[in-house]
């Protein structure tokens, strides 16, 4: 309890019980304006969510102003008063044409901007002994194009069980098309690193909307097609259960403890503290990260379109597009033009390019395609001199195909089989956002002192709450979630 106390206090900047407001960044033609800088101190803020709403407590204002602002359009300042008073903020679009910020006729090379980019990388980013407060969301999404569930071949099964077992795999498969299977993971959490392969990660909270009843993963549309399948077979005798030639059980008993899930609600934090470092690693001067491999003259071709400002920082807009075939993406840098550092990339596939495949649908009956990735990584100058990442967001997609038949071998003298048969696809999509709350340097001795725990407990919600999240710094909730409900039992 006391470790839990102390780590909450570390948390300087959430503020409880605060008078928060919520308020909506939008152009002149009141389009919303996504990804926005709301700066409440010099190294303080949020950032607006996709539908350009933010949420900041009145209490962590310094200075009595805040700093609204987006590369493209004029920076806005509001007294902390005025945000009581108003619901949309409007930024004005910044022009200017290229040529008219310069003394001379030339604009500069993108070649050479691109080269300073590169040469001051080490300069403009740190990827060791940091100590990130960091508020993270998972959104995923699976949609079933195809579904189709048949037992085909049943000895020592009646027709009329047969029948009915085929009639409750059609009404399986109704249910599950018709499924909203979609779910919301966040947790808030104490990110440090050590090194680009020692770090560690202690959670404050974490939450889970579900919708239990259409929680369903392609594993679990299997298993409760067997559980059908189940009913009609003799519960008292042991089976062999084999798919194509592969054995996957040699004695499967069909008591209701094998059928039994697991009903723990609590993340493995293992798996928290991976999905974390991934995207803080893309943002980092590290080898394969998503930064050092978009500023690639070898992988990339850089066009040089306008420049904007942000702040009074004059900022170059660099369009990139793949140089090699092994390049896969297209989208936009932003960099500033005293620092040469990347402020902002937007990147996803390049027209005709697709992530990793595999097409093994004759052989084994399994496709899979990656077919949707895109993300965006905004960085802010810090109180280090370093440019730290302020908020990742990566989206991917997936197209997946199963086809598996099942058999069911009795462990007995009549050795009777049932043979049971599913084909299943779909898309899997599933978006994570990362919103750095807080960077301040890390000591070898915060570092040590960290013990991290093997799991933690999650909130299981099964409806959107306003004020799970109300006295801490988190990323603005998409109206999708806050609409969600789940199904009544």
């Amino acid at each position: 309890m006391r470790r839990l106390i102390i780590l909450f206090l570390c948390f300087s900047t959430y503020q409880i019980f605060a008078q928060n407001v919520t308020l909506r960044v939008v152009d002149q033609n009141k389009n919303a304006i996504p990804f926005a800088t709301i700066q409440t101190g010099k190294f303080d803020g949020v950032v607006s969510n996709s539908e350009g709403y933010f949420t900041i407590s009145l209490d962590n204002i310094k200075n009595d102003k805040v700093l609204v602002s987006c590369m493209g359009y004029e920076t806005k300042e509001l007294k902390a008063q005025e945000l009581k008073t108003v619901n949309l903020i409007v930024l004005e679009e910044y022009i200017n044409q290229l040529g008219t910020v310069y003394l001379s006729n030339s604009p500069p090379d993108v070649e050479t901007i691109m080269a300073e980019v590169r040469r001051n990388l080490d300069n403009n980013y740190s990827a060791d002994n940091l100590d990130y407060k960091v508020f993270f969301r998972n959104t995923s999404y699976i949609t079933f194009e195809n579904l189709d569930f048949e037992v085909d071949k049943a000895s020592g099964v009646s027709k009329k069980k047969l029948g009915q077992a085929n009639y409750t795999l059609d009404s399986l498969t109704n249910a599950i098309k018709n499924s909203n299977t979609v779910h919301f993971k966040e947790y808030l959490a104490d990110f440090k690193i050590k090194g680009k392969n020692d770090y560690k990660i202690s959670v404050v909270k974490a939450t889970k909307l579900i919708d239990s009843k259409s929680d369903i993963s392609v594993d679990q549309v299997q298993e409760k097609a067997q559980r059908v399948v189940f009913r009609y077979l003799d519960t008292t005798k042991t089976f062999k259960v084999k798919t194509g030639i592969i054995k996957i059980e040699d004695s499967m008993t069909l008591d209701d403890t094998s059928v039994k899930e697991d009903e723990q609600n609590r993340y493995h934090v293992e798996g928290l503290k991976n999905e974390t470092f991934g995207l803080l690693k893309d943002s980092k001067n590290l080898t394969g990260s998503m930064l050092t491999h978009l500023i690639d003259a070898d992988n990339y071709k850089f066009e040089l379109k306008k420049v904007t400002y942000q702040n009074d920082e004059l900022i170059y807009v660099i369009e990139f597009r793949p140089r090699k075939s092994k390049s896969k993406y297209a989208g936009t840098l932003y960099v500033g033009h005293d620092s040469y550092a990347v402020l902002r990339t937007d990147y996803s596939y390049a027209k005709g390019k697709r992530g990793s495949k595999l097409n093994l649908k004759l052989l084994l009956g399994i496709k899979y395609v990656e077919n949707l990735r895109k993300g965006t990584m905004l960085f802010k100058k810090q109180e280090d001199g370093y440019y730290h990442p302020q908020y990742i967001s990566e989206e991917d997609g997936n197209y997946f195909f199963v086809r598996r038949p099942i058999k069911f071998i009795e462990n007995s003298p009549a050795k009777n089989q049932v043979r049971f048969d599913f084909t299943i696809s779909g898309d899997t999509r599933e978006r994570d956002e990362l919103l750095i709350i807080g960077t301040n340097t890390l000591t070898p001795d915060e570092f040590t002192a960290l013990k991290e725990e093997e799991y933690v407990e999650y909130i299981k919600l099964n409806k959107f709450d306003p004020s799970i999240w109300k006295e801490f710094t988190s990323l603005e909730p998409l109206e999708e979630m806050k609409k969600f409900k789940a199904s009544q039992n």
